[in-house]
């Protein structure tokens, strides 16, 4: 930028730290330096023909059941397993009319259970990360040999309801059903019984979409993981909202879904979100400049995922943002590139933006 000797008008240039795994560095940025901002432009989007222009808030909740565990009256156990569901990022893809392997799993503990079939849990684990739609989950189920039959119809029974469903979707999707060692310990009947009562009950997926941009969900959640450990059986549900107050509004239920089956709650800091503002003054222009310097039309989007950015808007709601970046690949892995290509680009289409505004 300095090189190519810009005319500009007062700039402000921030670094912040740690984004990929907590954005604490925009989290504790000094208001100071946002708040008499009259324009934000955000260098950590994915890609170059795109501008960003609103992003979602997120808070980390955790759902926890101290296990009672008795000893187990039942004389056979199987391992049920839900697995090579599609998975893929809760903000990007929720929308996508996928199902959750957690979530799945539940609901066909849940139809053994209403054949009347007897059985306990003894383990239930699954998912990869909170912000991940899980594509694996597993159960131990503590039954009577005798029920096995009547178990695998009703699995059956439930598969041939999910491909129907997610037909085109989940084509690839498996349940296993397979025998293991009969624990010496299983749940309570009620710990059971509340465990997938509290899975079924929590939505999984869109709750609605945006009313101005129709291909953007509003508010959605996502079961994430699951895990059992030597005394509680805890799970992370992870809500999303193109709007704090949307956002909010869900929040001050789920702790009476907690109470009403026996769960504690746990509730991390909710992440602001950037609302999308559709008067921007700032996004025309870096279109004019991104064309000519392009010769391309660049891509508006807002995304349903967290950005740095809904902390400066939270900072300073009247500023005009967006957000620009190269073109990056594999984020947040092992194998995250990016094309250099891109970044010359990208400042070239800054520095004809900075020139123009005024």
């Amino acid at each position: 930028m300095l090189k190519l000797g810009v005319d500009h008008g007062p700039l402000r240039i921030i670094f912040t730290t740690d984004e990929e795994t907590g954005m604490t560095g925009a989290a504790r940025l000094n208001p100071k330096y946002i708040c008499d901002a009259q324009n934000i432009i955000n260098c950590d989007s994915e890609n170059l023909d795109v501008i960003c222009t609103g992003s979602a808030g997120s808070c980390h909740t955790h759902f926890t059941r101290h296990i009672q565990w008795e000893n187990t009256i039942h004389d056979y156990a199987v391992c049920i397993k839900t697995h090579e569901f599609i998975g893929g990022h809760s903000g990007e893809t929720i929308s996508h009319g996928k199902s959750n392997a957690i979530q799945a799993l539940a609901e066909t503990l849940l139809a053994i259970r209403k054949k009347g079939i007897d059985y306990r849990l003894a383990a239930i684990d699954g998912g990869d990360a909170a912000n991940a739609i899980p594509a694996n989950s597993s159960a131990v189920v503590v039954c009577n040999k005798k029920d096995i039959d009547a178990i695998n119809s009703t699995i059956t029974s439930v598969k041939e309801a999910f491909y129907r469903i997610y037909k085109g979707i989940e084509d690839k999707a498996k349940w296993d059903v397979e025998e293991v060692a009969v624990p010496v310990h299983t749940f309570s009947l009620k710990d059971t019984e509340m465990l997938i009562n509290l899975l079924c009950i929590l939505h999984c997926g869109t709750f609605v979409m945006n009313q101005s941009l129709p291909r953007l969900p509003e508010l959605s959640s996502n079961i994430g993981t699951i895990k059992t450990t030597d005394d509680i059986v805890t799970f992370e549900y992870f809500p999303r909202a193109g709007a704090d107050d949307r956002l909010s509004n869900l929040l001050q239920k789920l702790p009476l879904f907690a109470e009403l089956t026996g769960f504690s709650y746990e509730q991390g800091k909710q992440e602001p979100a950037w609302t999308v503002n559709a008067v921007s003054r700032l996004a025309p222009l870096y279109e004019k400049a991104f064309e000519k310097v392009t010769g391309r039309k660049v891509r508006k989007e807002a995304v349903h995922g967290g950005l740095e950015t809904g902390h400066f808007y939270h900072l300073n709601s009247s500023a005009d943002i967006i957000s620009i970046g190269p073109n990056t690949h594999d984020i947040h892995s092992a194998d995250e590139s990016v094309e250099l290509d891109s970044i010359a680009t990208m400042i070239r289409v800054l520095a004809e933006t900075l020139a123009n505004i005024r």
